[in-house]
């Protein structure tokens, strides 16, 4: 994606040749004390995305370093969550400034999709998950694959043997997609 550098003092700035659009955005100034929470953090940076203009991003992750948080938004398009739609911010934990932005992936991959209706209902779907799973949370999910194709998926949140996972189901054939487990830490959630 040919760009355009900036640097100037503590601040450095891509953006796209084409187009003009902020890919890549980091304040490295010094940062001072915690003074807000995670919560807080999490609010500033949707207002700093909606005030960027990206009003369908929903936050999927954060990670706390405790000087910042790292979160990560993905587009949401008619309560399908798109994950190859996705932007990293960084959120001073100071004061709750984006000191962060990595929007490569989201401009890499986001276009207009025309997502078929799923031909399997959530219970069919839900069927095909083992059934020593415990599952959560469920919604629809378009996920990447290898070669640059994107898969309609139903995404099950479940716990199995005391470990959570991540487990998607294509919404169109009933195939097992992708299985992740969670690793919960003290600084958030990782994806395995």
């Amino acid at each position: 994606m040919p760009g355009f550098q900036w640097q100037m003092q503590d601040s450095y700035l891509e953006v796209t040749k084409r187009g003009g659009l902020v890919r890549i955005y980091r304040n490295q100034r010094p940062l001072g004390l915690r003074t807000i929470g995670l919560t807080d953090a999490k609010v500033k940076g949707i207002a700093a995305l909606q005030a960027l203009g990206w009003r369908d991003l929903t936050l999927t992750a954060a990670e706390d370093f405790g000087s910042y948080v790292q979160l990560e938004a993905v587009s949401e398009t008619k309560g399908v969550r798109v994950y190859p739609d996705k932007v990293r911010l960084t959120v001073a934990m100071d004061n709750g400034q984006l000191i962060g932005l990595d929007a490569t992936d989201y401009y890499a991959f986001h276009h207009t999709r025309d997502l078929p209706p799923p031909r399997l209902t959530l219970e069919d779907a839900r069927r095909r998950v083992r059934p020593d799973v415990r599952l959560g949370e469920n919604r629809l999910a378009v996920i990447p694959k290898t070669g640059g194709q994107e898969v309609l998926c139903y995404e099950f949140r479940g716990t199995r043997q005391g470990e959570d996972y991540l487990i998607y189901i294509s919404a169109l054939n009933g195939s097992e997609e992708q299985i992740k487990r969670v690793i919960n830490t003290p600084r958030g959630e990782y994806l395995q």
